[in-house]
């Protein structure tokens, strides 16, 4: 349980500084995260952003409605597939997308900082085991 409980601190205190600096524009976790993958791919179907980000459809329908809402992305049918809808970013998150790409970045180079290579290698390795491990039985 204590590594439970070590997992779950980490997370509430990384992703509070982290929201509280997106907030100074008006992003949100779910947001920055959505926008980072439209940043990735430009022009992407929301049946894409499902698989990248793993969440349900009503919760990514959800967000996307509020992201329109909030002037973030525009959508658009897809003109090769009338069925397929494509999200794309607006001016709104174009001209925010070196903030929340560097928020990012500078984010994780911090917390990097604190550990050695060897440490990070260990992590990672560690983070990508449990993962992959298979949770059938869960």
């Amino acid at each position: 349980m204590e590594t439970y409980q070590l997992l779950k601190n980490l997370n509430q205190i990384y992703m509070s500084k982290l929201e509280k600096k997106l907030k100074q524009h008006g992003v949100t976790l779910a947001y920055s995260q959505i926008l980072i993958e439209i940043y990735r791919s430009r022009n992407i179907k929301q049946s894409e952003l499902i698989k990248k980000l793993n969440i349900s459809q009503p919760t990514l329908s959800i967000t996307i409605k509020r992201m329109i809402r909030d002037g973030f992305i525009v959508k658009q049918v897809d003109p090769n597939d009338n069925r397929s809808v494509n999200v794309n970013l607006s001016p709104k998150s174009l001209s925010l997308e070196d903030f929340i790409v560097g928020t990012y970045h500078n984010f994780f180079t911090d917390i990097s900082k604190s550990l050695s290579e060897i440490e990070m290698n260990t992590l990672n390795a560690i983070l990508s085991k449990l993962i992959n491990v298979n949770t059938d039985n869960l």
